[in-house]
């Protein structure tokens, strides 16, 4: 199971303690990871949600779940969202 770094090390130079924190998954047909699902936190800073540079990377959606923090609440998806956006967590 993949563990996350701190906040502070995902967003270097971001105050943890003022971040909102989305964990998003990503279907296997992502072009930076052909054939594995993406877990990748985004903080929302100024009004946008900014993507971690760090990502776990799973075979399964159970798997990519399983490195997801405990406690977090699933979004699901928006009709809007890029299509290899499975589910958002918060």
């Amino acid at each position: 199971m993949t563990t996350f770094p701190s906040i502070d090390q995902l967003f270097p130079g971001l105050d943890a303690h003022e971040l909102l924190l989305t964990w998003v998954i990503y279907g296997p047909d992502t072009k930076d990871h052909p054939g594995d699902f993406v877990v990748r936190p985004h903080a929302a800073v100024n009004g946008r949600s900014v993507p971690s540079m760090t990502c776990g990377l799973a075979p399964t959606l159970r798997a990519a779940r399983a490195m997801l923090p405990w406690g977090l609440a699933n979004l699901g998806r928006y009709a809007g969202d890029d299509p290899v956006i499975v589910e958002v967590w918060i």
